[in-house]
């Protein structure tokens, strides 16, 4: 794909993130699901629907630009953000049931600090992104709407961040208190 088309850019981003969404959404579940203590996991079933939703939503928006399926390999266009929730889809996937601890080391690897960003603030900053390049190269009358709503998606990131920031922390300290009893 050349720079000069800049629509089928815009596109293959957009579709490529609602496959991410997507991924992530199902690494959440997965993790719900093998969870030892339900209850310390509930932000991430938040978490995962929320994904899912944007996911539909940039799915929606590729149809109204008329954008349609793309033939880039998603993990390739999204790159290390992806490769690193396969790697942890794997590990949840071998595993038979995730303690706490286990989970608090996924969530480090998931926002791990010597990766390019958190998966999170991934899509935070495309989200931005795209909400601000989408009105000068596409042409459809809702274009302005789309990215302010892009923009919004983005603000969106930060709470996820938070959350997933408050789960790591909650399940650390119920850790940390076991341990010193």
């Amino acid at each position: 794909m050349k720079l000069e088309d800049p629509l089928k850019l815009i596109g293959e981003i957009i579709y490529c993130s609602a496959r991410f969404e997507n991924l992530v959404s199902r690494l959440y579940e997965q993790i719900v699901e093998k969870a030892e203590d339900k209850s310390s996991v509930v932000s991430l079933i938040w978490l995962s629907t929320r994904s899912k939703s944007n996911a539909e939503f940039l799915d929606r928006v590729l149809k109204i630009l008329g954008l349609g399926a793309l033939k880039e390999e998603c993990k390739t266009v999204i790159g290390l953000p992806w490769r690193v929730v396969e790697e942890i889809m794997s590990e949840v996937d071998s595993a038979e049931c995730l303690s706490g601890e286990s989970i608090v080391f996924l969530l480090k690897k998931l926002n791990a600090e010597d990766s390019i960003m958190s998966i999170e603030t991934y899509h935070k900053v495309l989200f931005n992104l795209l909400g601000q390049v989408l009105p000068y190269f596409v042409a459809v009358r809702d274009a302005k709407v789309i990215s302010e709503i892009l923009q919004k998606m983005s603000k969106e990131e930060e709470t996820h961040e938070e959350v997933l920031t408050q789960c790591f922390l909650g399940l650390s300290q119920k850790m940390d208190s076991r341990t010193r009893h």
